[in-house]
């Protein structure tokens, strides 16, 4: 889904010499051989590294959409770190790039492909997919474990800066007034706004158990496209979790709305394993876990609405998934 998405923002072509020169304060006497894109991030622009004599890649990765979340993502990785989750350790930082005027971070690469490429190619194997889901739920699980005292965004120190509610009445409260904003209400399907406040209306309370959960370390952007699986002697592992850019004090209920979307959410068997993982590993997961989580997910497909540079693509796939996620939250009529 995602990776058909337009870019949001403005995009960053670099070459071998410009790779070389961010690499430079940390790799001075290296020689670039390669670079590839990484593609996935829309807000940002990551680059994949080949030096000679460095035994592993190195990622590039250039802040475009906002400076002041790069110290943020960065302590973020390194809390991250210390839990042994699997996230790539960062060799060097600055605020400013011999290229570009853009914060930027260099991380030793992990190894794996994407969920997204594993899901595509065992796409008819319903055992594989419930394999990479039992991986993916037992690394939700590991980020749940991680608590803090009050939900919301966070300062570069970790500390809250902006304060959270994730009950009924907060989330119904933020998404109508998005749905009345000039950009979202433009770029809704005809009657789906009146569809979406109909469906809070009569469902919404049941977030309300959400709030009551203890806050706990919540990706954000848990894409099939952030987030690197390798196969074992022992079956699937998670290698890898990138781009914490959007990491925030929350509710694993956030991160199991956005894995429950294309391709894990339609993969047979998926779900299932992704729910057997997170129980599993300790995960907390309420009895009405996938409405609350699908619900939760509308709070993203309302922001991507309000972003001026949404393409056409990505605004046709957000009324796509808000009519669906409406559909799965509405319980069908009786006959």
């Amino acid at each position: 889904m995602r990776q058909n998405w337009e870019p949001t923002q403005q995009d960053l072509s670099l070459g071998l010499p410009e790779i070389a020169a961010l690499l430079a304060p940390a790799f001075p006497a290296a020689t670039v051989t390669a670079a590839r894109r990484q593609h996935g991030g829309l807000a940002n622009a990551t680059y994949v590294a080949t030096l000679d004599g460095h035994e592993t890649e190195v990622g590039v990765r250039v802040y475009l959409r906002d400076a002041d979340s790069a110290p943020i993502e960065q302590a973020v990785m390194q809390l991250a770190l210390r839990h042994g989750l699997p996230v790539p350790e960062i060799l060097y930082a600055a605020r400013k790039n011999p290229v570009t005027p853009h914060p930027y971070v260099l991380v030793d690469w992990l190894p794996g492909e994407t969920l997204q490429s594993a899901l595509t190619t065992h796409a008819d194997d319903p055992a594989e997919a419930v394999a990479l889901g039992e991986a993916v739920g037992g690394l939700l699980a590991e980020l749940d474990a991680i608590r803090f005292p009050h939900a919301g965004f966070f300062k570069p120190s970790l500390a809250i800066a902006t304060p959270l509610r994730l009950d009924g009445e907060a989330v119904s409260s933020l998404l109508r007034s998005w749905c009345r904003e000039p950009l979202p209400a433009s770029r809704l399907d005809a009657g789906l706004a009146a569809a979406l406040d109909d469906c809070l209306a009569q469902h919404a309370s049941i977030l309300d158990e959400v709030e009551d959960l203890e806050p706990a370390l919540t990706h954000g952007d848990f894409d099939a496209t952030n987030i690197l699986v390798q196969r074992t002697d022992d079956g699937w592992r998670i290698s890898g979790l990138l781009d914490w850019e959007f990491a925030f004090a929350g509710s694993p209920l956030v991160d199991l709305g956005h894995a429950l979307r294309p391709p894990g959410g339609s993969a047979p068997g998926f779900t299932a394993g992704l729910e057997r993982g997170f129980r599993l590993h300790g995960g907390r997961l309420p009895a009405d876990w996938r409405r609350q989580a699908q619900l939760l997910d509308l709070l993203s497909w309302l922001q991507f609405l309000q972003r001026p540079a949404a393409g056409a693509r990505l605004v046709l796939d957000a009324n796509t998934m808000i009519r669906t996620i409406i559909s799965r939250v509405v319980p069908a009529p009786r006959r």
